[in-house]
């Protein structure tokens, strides 16, 4: 049987296998490490997933309005409207809710001319953002927005307040951020279906 001291001088001692493999396992853990840590924070996509939702909302709204001469009223299905949209919120998910707000695509080209602002003053988000295949949370949100539009001797002034919450439940690889940015789109679309809805009524 042979031995590290049968061997001739000068001749290297072979290194056990098992300390390459230990570092072969570190390598791969920390790059699998640092993968997941990149796609939580949403600096890596590697989303794959399905998700469902429900809301509760609700609006409170005033509308005035004026006219000169027996003007007909302001159409708002067809007025042209510009949007603003401001909030103080420095969160994922208030951010891409602006964003998505700042997109609207309202209705109307018509002669009348106005202008909405919305202002999103609450997106607090719960839940389980960080476990790896099953995320669930909920939003409750409020925002107030100002619609004022004129033409042809007449004028419409709409101030309103939409609040309301979201649950969501997504299942599959989704990172945290994400899940935040699939909160926000999700508070976005409540209050611009609410905004929408006054626009038709009113």
């Amino acid at each position: 049987m042979s031995s590290h001291a049968d061997q001739e001088p000068g001749t290297p001692v072979p290194k056990p296998r098992s300390r390459t493999w230990r570092w072969l396992v570190l390598v791969l853990a920390g790059v699998l490490l640092a993968i997941l840590v990149l796609r939580e924070t949403g600096h890596l996509s590697l989303d794959l997933y399905a998700s469902r939702s429900a809301a509760r909302t609700g609006n409170q709204v005033s509308t005035e309005r004026t006219a000169v001469n027996d003007s007909p009223e302001v159409d708002l299905t067809q007025a042209a409207l510009t949007i603003g949209v401001t909030t103080t919120i420095e969160t994922i998910a208030a951010r891409t809710a602006a964003d998505a707000l700042r997109n609207m695509q309202l209705p109307g080209a018509g002669p009348c001319q106005g202008r909405l602002t919305v202002d999103l003053q609450r997106v607090d988000l719960d839940g389980s953002h960080w476990v790896p295949l099953h995320k669930q949370g909920g939003c409750d949100f409020a925002a107030s927005y100002k619609l004022k539009a004129e033409g042809g001797g007449s004028s419409v002034v709409m101030d309103g307040q939409v609040h309301g919450r979201v649950d969501c439940t997504v299942t599959g690889a989704c990172s945290a951020y994400k899940f935040r940015q699939i909160m926000g789109q999700q508070v976005a679309g409540e209050i611009e279906k609410q905004i929408r809805s006054q626009l038709i009524s009113k």
